[in-house]
């Protein structure tokens, strides 16, 4: 009688071990998952106001068409 006790938890726990990963797969936490986008830095981007952007071609030295 103790034998069948023991097969019918041995059989629930495993059903519930191989829920817990099955549900884990399909939904993992969130502390799994990369986020899409990343959160705002906490400081200003002062970057672009120091830089200079040239649009021409002249003195561009790289590898030109003309």
């Amino acid at each position: 009688m103790q034998t069948l006790i023991l097969i019918a938890l041995g059989l629930i726990s495993g059903a519930a071990v191989i829920a817990g990963a099955v549900g884990l797969a399909l939904h993992p936490p969130a502390i799994f998952r990369k986020p899409l986008l990343a959160d705002a830095l906490d400081r200003p981007d002062h970057a672009s106001a120091d830089a200079i952007m040239y649009t021409g071609t002249e003195g561009s030295g790289g590898d030109s068409n003309s």
